[in-house]
C-alpha cells in the first residue's frame, strides 16, 4: 500500500469560524427557546411578540450568514490545496 500524503487539518482561522457557527447556531435555538416560553407564558403581547420574532430572525440570519462563510473558507481552503 503506497503512503499517502497526510491530510492537512484545518488552519485556526477554519477552527475559529467553525467554532463561532456552532455558537451562532446555539444562541439563535436559545433566543427561539427564550421566546418561545415567554409567549406561551404570555408576556409577549402585540409588538413586543414582534420585535421577539424580529430578533429570533435576526439572530437565525446571523448562523447563516457565519456558516456560509465557514463552508466557503473550507471549499476554498480544500480547493487551494489540491491546486499546490
Amino acid at each position: 500500500m503506497p503512503d499517502s500524503a497526510p491530510r492537512r487539518t484545518h488552519t485556526l482561522f477554519g477552527k475559529i469560524l467553525i467554532g463561532l457557527s456552532g455558537v451562532a447556531w446555539l444562541a439563535a435555538v436559545a433566543v427561539t427557546v427564550l421566546m418561545l416560553v415567554a409567549f406561551i407564558a404570555g408576556e409577549l403581547e402585540g409588538m413586543v411578540a414582534l420585535s421577539g420574532i424580529v430578533i429570533i430572525v435576526i439572530a437565525v440570519a446571523v448562523a447563516v450568514l457565519i456558516t456560509g462563510a465557514t463552508l466557503l473558507h473550507l471549499y476554498l481552503a480544500r480547493r487551494r490545496g489540491r491546486a499546490r
